[in-house]
């Protein structure tokens, strides 16, 4: 009996200390941005790329004016990102914060701003984006499943302790007969 309860008192401290750790850990939440609202982000950004394109046939007054219009893009999608949960995970922020820097880097060269560098940004991000969500549904079917066997370990453990119990009283029974 001893044996058993010293089983039973390491899986409670286990499990105590096995939620103590998944409370810190912070699991991978799917994103709150739908692909219809990723469309309409890549249609607008297709738009101002369009925009930008002609602007820089206007020469000097077009270029001006596009580096205002990199700068409000950029901020612009870039708080969008943060308020929509796009930087919640330090890996994913960390590739869309690198993507907005090189992307706005680039705009700013007179030649390379003619390439749709915003277009590619939101299609990146909604790449990302996509693979977030597909990585959270299997953690959370890890998640699930890690449960289950859980639940069937402490199910094995009631079972092995009422087995027991029971050996207990029918040990008691025969030493009661004999006696």
């Amino acid at each position: 009996m001893d044996a058993l309860q010293e089983k039973l008192s390491k899986n409670k401290a286990s499990k105590w200390a096995g939620k103590k750790v998944a409370d810190k850990i912070k699991r991978t939440t799917p994103s709150k941005v739908n692909s219809g609202e990723w469309i309409l982000v890549v249609l607008a950004l297709v738009t101002v790329d369009v925009i930008q394109i002609i602007l820089d046939f206007m020469f000097t007054s077009g270029i001006i004016i596009n580096r205002f219009i990199d700068i409000l893009v950029g901020l612009s999608l870039a708080l969008y990102l943060y308020s929509r949960g796009q930087l919640a995970d330090k890996e994913t922020s960390l590739r869309i914060i690198m993507v907005l820097v090189v992307s706005f880097g680039v705009e700013q060269v007179p030649i390379l701003d003619a390439a749709p560098f915003w277009t590619g940004d939101g299609l990146y991000f909604w790449h990302l984006s996509r693979t977030r969500d597909e990585r959270a549904k299997k953690e959370e079917v890890q998640r699930i499943a890690q449960e289950k066997e859980e639940k069937m370990r402490q199910q094995q453990i009631k079972l092995l302790r009422l087995q027991q119990i029971r050996q207990q009283q029918a040990d008691k029974d025969l030493y009661d007969e004999a006696a």
